[in-house]
């Protein structure tokens, strides 16, 4: 008995529960959107004639609904509060032919709510098959794939196209919309965010170049709103520099990034709900700059690029769609001027800023090759190579905006000039920069930069000279390529490349024709000084494979003719040698620069040549045309 008593007086308790919840949703005194599931910026609205699609919210839009009760357990007529009119049922299988609307005659619905769905619902007519399971996937409301309509589709809980969001709110049709909230002033600054992703930050760089970068208080990120006499216009400027967003493209424009101009440029400011509130920045240049729905222009945020651009910026283009938020102006001087400080130490040290930025492959260096009367040893990037009995001449294949080159360097004389020729992998579109940059005192600061603007070919030639008083030993030239607009060698890049790579300043000296091989056992090799070539000789059963300059694989003959305007230093690369036969030593150390070229060669006191001598030994070398004479070493 006592537990009967108990179990009733539970039953009572939750009978008022029951009640609530159930007299919670729908009846005739409640208004309801009804949002489309995938997108909060799609309210369910009742167009003219009884059409219905989906639209941003208004309280000029027929947007309110009712949900009458019928005799059926979650069963209801959706009736809209501004017409009277009903949702029509759906039909009987899934049809993007036929647009729902509303009509005269309520239509029962089962308005099913899918934890499966974050608890949203799927809202199907009882005409349906199995209307009321919907593990067997039956159809509902949904909004077309191809436009803002309403159709019949799947409504299975994967299927979240046929799910909406209910809320309950205030009937205010008709009523004067919600002031937007009011931007601008002297007094007040502001981050401009891309809508798309809110680590996207505004930034003013260097020579009025624009793009996004991540939130920093040393970035030129505080602009200001200055409200010119047109309603929600205004003079966008950057708050450090002083500086205005310069005018938009009157069209669509991809292939030319806008910046900051020294002078006032208007721009009409619109908050779209139908973007999640979030603001359109167009010019008063453009046309429709003030009308929305007729898709003007506006900032754009250049794709995967950083730059900023001019696109069309209806409400569905949201890279065209800027959230705007007021910060305080906490931008740090010191700290900005720090990042591009080089102290006394860095100097010193010889060190290097490494660049930050984006990579964009396209226009990237495929060759580079530093060449000249002032180069005793020249630069090949990529460095050649063999390919079977063939050299190789590698194109650039880097995946990073910044690669440091050290496979091989270059040896240039001061005084001489020099030659930077750079193939690119494509000619690059308007907008680019490209740069080849020196530092010759070597303290890590490039001094000496050489500049093409806007570049139209796939070929780039640089001419420099190098200074007299250049520092000798190991320094560094970079090439540079960006979109950004700024022209600081250690700037940013954006969309481009920083390619860095060594440069030795050596002091000018004889021509030197150094040979040697890769091993004594398996060849031969000396310079020829009447043909001016040098000659590999194999042993036994060894095959002559190339010569080589340092890293770089210069012949694959035998018989190679030598420039004498430059040193060299060559090494006969052979195969194994598998028998006992040894090669004939030989050894040329130097060859004048005039005529006739004198080969100096060393022999031992027993008449036999050696491949090179040896400190603290005796040897009796021959100049041609001179006569022997003894050498102590």
């Amino acid at each position: 008995m006592f537990r009967k008593l108990q179990i009733a007086i539970f039953a009572l308790l939750l009978l008022p529960a029951l009640s609530a919840l159930a007299d919670s949703f729908g009846g005739e005194g409640k208004y309801y959107y009804i949002v489309w599931h995938k997108d909060s910026n799609s309210y369910l609205t009742e167009k003219e004639a009884g059409a219905m699609q989906v639209d941003a919210k208004s309280k000029q839009e027929k947007q309110y609904w009712q949900f009458i009760p019928t005799e059926n357990e979650n069963c209801y007529y959706i009736r809209n509060a501004v017409t009277g009119r009903y949702v029509e049922a759906c039909k009987t299988a899934k049809d993007d032919t036929y647009n729902l609307g509303t009509v005269e005659t309520a239509t029962e619905y089962y308005v099913a709510k899918e934890s499966a769905v974050g608890g949203a619902y799927r809202l199907t007519s009882t005409n349906c098959p199995n209307y009321s399971n919907t593990t067997l996937t039956p159809v509902g409301m949904n909004k077309s794939g191809k436009d803002n309509s309403i159709i019949t589709w799947d409504a299975g809980t994967s299927n979240t196209g046929s799910y909406w969001d209910i809320t309950e709110t205030e009937f205010t049709y008709g009523q004067e919309e919600d002031p937007q909230p009011k931007i601008g002033g002297e007094d007040k600054y502001y981050y401009i965010v891309w809508h798309n992703n809110n680590g996207n930050y505004m930034t003013e760089k260097s020579g009025g170049a624009m793009q996004v970068e991540g939130r920093s208080t040393v970035k030129k990120q505080y602009w200001q709103f200055l409200p010119t006499e047109k309603e929600n216009c205004y003079h966008i400027r950057n708050a450090v520099t002083g500086r205005y967003i310069e005018a938009c493209k009157t069209t669509n424009d991809n292939t030319y990034s806008i910046g900051t101009v020294d002078s006032p440029i208007e721009y009409y400011v619109s908050q779209e709900s139908a973007v999640g509130g979030a603001y359109r920045l167009t010019s008063t240049n453009c046309p429709n700059y003030g009308d929305t729905s007729k898709s003007p222009v506006g900032l754009n945020k250049n794709g995967a690029n950083s730059s900023i651009i001019t696109w069309g910026a209806g409400t569905g283009n949201t890279g065209s769609y800027w959230d705007i938020t007021e910060t305080d102006f906490t931008y740090d001087y010191e700290g900005a001027a720090a990042l591009t400080k080089h102290t006394e130490f860095a100097k010193q040290s010889q060190v290097y800023f490494m660049p930050c930025g984006s990579f964009l492959a396209t226009y990237c260096a495929h060759s580079l090759q530093l060449t000249g009367d002032g180069c005793v040893k020249e630069l090949d990037y990529p460095c050649s190579t063999l390919n079977g009995t063939n050299i190789r001449n590698g194109a650039a294949n880097t995946s990073s905006w910044w690669t440091l080159y050290t496979t091989d360097k270059a040896e240039v004389v001061p005084g001489g000039s020099i030659e930077v020729n750079v193939k690119l992998a494509a000619a690059p579109p308007a907008g680019y920069l490209a740069q080849v940059c020196f530092d010759w005192d070597h303290d890590g600061v490039f001094e000496d930069v050489q500049t093409i603007e806007e570049p139209r070919s796939a070929v780039l030639q640089f001419t420099t000279t190098v200074p007299l008083d250049a520092k000798m030993g190991e320094g560094r030239m970079r090439f540079r390529m960006t979109e950004s607009g700024e022209k600081e060698p250690e700037a940013e890049v954006v969309g481009g490349q920083v390619l860095d790579c060594m440069v030795w300043t050596v002091a000018e000296k004889e021509v030197d024709i150094a040979v040697a091989t890769n091993d004594a056992t398996r060849g031969s090799a000396v310079f020829d000084a009447e043909k001016l070539q040098v000659v590999a000789t194999p042993c036994g059963d060894a095959q002559f494979v190339c010569w080589m300059e340092g890293k770089k694989v210069v012949s694959t003959d035998a018989e190679y003719a030598v420039s004498m305007t430059r040193p060299h230093k060559l090494v006969a690369v052979f195969s194994a040698n598998t028998t006992s036969e040894r090669p004939q030593p030989t050894s040329v150390q130097q060859v004048s620069t005039t005529e006739p070229y004198a080969a100096p060669l060393f022999y031992d006191l027993s008449g036999r040549l050696v491949l090179s001598p040896e400190k603290g030994k005796t040897y009796i070398r021959k100049d041609a045309p001179e006569k022997g004479k003894v050498i102590n070493f």
